[in-house]
């Protein structure tokens, strides 16, 4: 006979007519659940062309707490009314299918596993799961069209059975921080895209411009190295160039040496000189309000341009800033964007104004470099650090900093040893016990006077970010993982952007292909996300899960069991004392495993 563990692997058991589901009803905790309990639902019934689903595994994220706390503001669900059309949260989810609709049985069965990517487009419009769509945090729910047949194909990705329910569920932050490091830089303008380059106004371009060894017929007094189709890697070609206060000599070179490549039109348009409130009608008018993919700014007299030149950035747009001798004075960067639309920003100082699409074009962190985590407390600094050492060329030197100490201290005990067997130095540091001003003088001694190869950023702290700024190394990356809003302005030193060639990236999310690559490797065994859970939940307890993470109470995952309903949050070593076959079970004592995720669930499932 079966056991309950059995039967619950194998969906071989009667169906509940009813289901927990914790529904959001507006802002706020207080909206969240009623009386901060969840909801009783009747179990939905399902079309020929739709799944039932049931949740196994749901991991909280910050992101969570953000759309509890904005409710019907939040970007992903303006416009709705959540006191009419409630949203189910929860996007870190894994399912396992328990009724198939007629028109489906050629493609699904009961008991098949999945997790879900969570960035759904359906007709190209995005409808977020666990946002627009019903999410996780409820025990069963219907999968349908949008899901099934999105734009991208489907988006259930199905995981093999030895892979444990908050293993897969927490593929999804782990593709995240997946995804930051695979940032498209691009070798050369974007193909088939729109290019504004723009002199800083008053013919300050015509003064800085060189004429290349290999272009005859430019004026021999500029400074910067102009270039033609043939100086960018093939298939790099605009459709369109915007010229702005270049000046006329720059504007002629260009009208005179710029071909397109066959079979394409490029258009070269002139707009003379232009005040900086004029550029909303460069926006509108050259780009139809779709944005530039490509900006390139010489020398400007007014440092304040770069920021306002990037509000007409395309998503994924780089901004590049030429200054023709070293300058200092601060130059605004929107690290709301870079990290919400994957805009870039780089530097460099003439002569050439292609010089930075010519550099290694990765987000990648530097093999046998140097990293520093900013804020690594949390749970995606855990992951963050764990990806980092167990990289195939992972950095010689790991610096993770918090500004507080606890959950530091438990990230500590728990890499020190990976990182000596992986030969990474790895230092762990606090600035709230060393005081700021000690804190930096330190940092600037584990930069050996070079700098840092890479600074991840996972506070979402402007001033934090500007200060950092200056430890980078030269040719360094400053990754923004901390979402903060658009139009959110970080000043940094246009010398440091420049003359030492650093670049801002940045992304929010994830795509089907990182959340595939995450899947393959877990597979493998070569990344654990189990290693990830900090503390478990059953449905009763969601608010205080919420609430924790919202505290940043511990340095790693909540994961809730849906199906389990009464488990108060309960952190790892915990279990020792409350459920001390589960801990028994645990890997080394202290990680989440398959095993103890078993025996959790026969002792707290009820009798199917």
């Amino acid at each position: 006979m079966e056991d309950i563990l059995e039967q619950y692997q194998a969906s071989s058991y009667p169906l509940p007519d009813r289901l927990l589901a914790w529904l959001l009803f507006g802002a706020g905790l207080d909206s969240f659940g009623r009386d901060g309990r969840p909801v009783t639902l009747p179990l939905p019934s399902y079309g020929p062309d739709e799944l039932l689903v049931r949740s196994d595994a749901v991991g909280l994220c910050y992101s969570d707490i953000k759309l509890i706390t904005q409710g019907n503001t939040h970007p992903r669900i303006q416009g709705r009314d959540l006191a009419v059309d409630p949203v189910i949260p929860g996007h870190e989810v894994s399912l396992t299918v328990v009724g198939v609709g007629e028109n489906l049985r050629g493609s699904f069965k009961v008991g098949d596993r999945f997790i879900v990517q969570a960035d759904i487009y359906y007709k190209g419009v995005n409808l977020a799961y666990g946002y627009a769509l019903r999410g996780g945090l409820a025990q069963y729910g219907v999968v349908g069209e949008k899901i099934l047949h999105g734009d991208e194909g489907c988006y259930l990705l199905p995981i093999h059975s030895h892979i444990g329910y908050a293993e897969a569920a927490l593929t999804e932050p782990w593709a995240c921080v997946e995804a930051s490091y695979s940032v498209s830089l691009r070798s050369g303008l974007k193909a088939g895209g729109l290019t504004w380059i723009l002199g800083g106004g008053n013919q300050a371009g015509s003064q800085m411009v060189k004429e290349s060894p290999m272009r005859r017929g430019a004026p021999r007094r500029m400074k910067i190295v102009l270039f033609s189709r043939e100086d960018l890697p093939e298939g790099s070609w605009p459709k369109k160039i915007v010229l702005t206060n270049v000046g006329a000599p720059v504007a002629n070179f260009w009208k005179r040496h710029i071909q397109s490549p066959q079979g394409w039109e490029t258009q070269i348009i002139e707009t003379g000189g232009l005040e900086r409130n004029q550029f909303e009608k460069i926006f509108v008018q050259e780009t139809e309000g779709r944005g530039f993919d490509d900006i390139i700014l010489l020398d400007p007299h007014d440092l304040q341009i770069v920021e306002e030149a990037a509000r007409s950035l395309a998503r994924h747009g780089i901004l590049n800033l030429i200054l023709s001798k070293p300058r200092h004075g601060k130059v605004g960067i929107d690290v709301g964007r870079v990290h919400y639309d994957g805009i870039i920003y780089r530097g460099s100082v003439g002569p050439d104004i292609l010089a930075c699409y010519k550099e290694e074009q990765t987000s990648e962190l530097k093999g046998k470099g140097t990293v520093w985590f900013v804020g690594a407390g949390g749970p995606m600094g855990q992951i963050q650090i764990q990806r980092a050492l167990q990289l195939e060329k992972s950095p010689r030197k790991i610096v993770a900093t918090n500004f507080r100490s606890p959950r530091l201290k438990s990230l500590e005990g728990r890499f020190k040893k990976m990182a000596r067997e992986r030969g990474v130095e790895i230092v762990f540091l606090t600035q709230q016990d060393m005081g700021e001003e000690q804190f930096y003088q330190r940092m600037e001694e584990e930069a050996e006077g070079r700098g840092f190869d890479d600074i991840v950023i996972l506070c979402s702290v402007p001033q934090v970010m500007e200060r950092t700024t200056s430890y980078l190394a030269k040719g360094g990356t400053m990754n923004i993982f901390a979402g903060v809003p658009k139009g959110t302005l970080a000043y940094i030193d246009a010398d440091l952007l420049c003359s030492r060639r650093i670049k801002f990236v940045g992304s929010s999310g994830s795509l089907i292909t990182h959340l595939e690559g995450v899947l393959r490797k877990t597979e493998k065994g070569t990344i654990s996300p189990n290693s990830s859970v900090a503390a478990i939940a059953g449905m009763d307890s969601v608010i205080d899960g919420l609430k924790a993470v919202k505290e940043g109470r511990f340095p790693g995952k909540v994961v809730v069991f849906p199906q389990i309903k009464e488990l108060e949050l309960t952190p790892l070593p915990e279990l020792k004392e409350k459920l001390p076959r589960v801990y028994e079970k645990l890997e080394e004592g202290q990680m989440w495993s398959r095993e103890a995720e078993e025996e959790l669930l026969r002792q707290k499932l009820r009798r199917l």
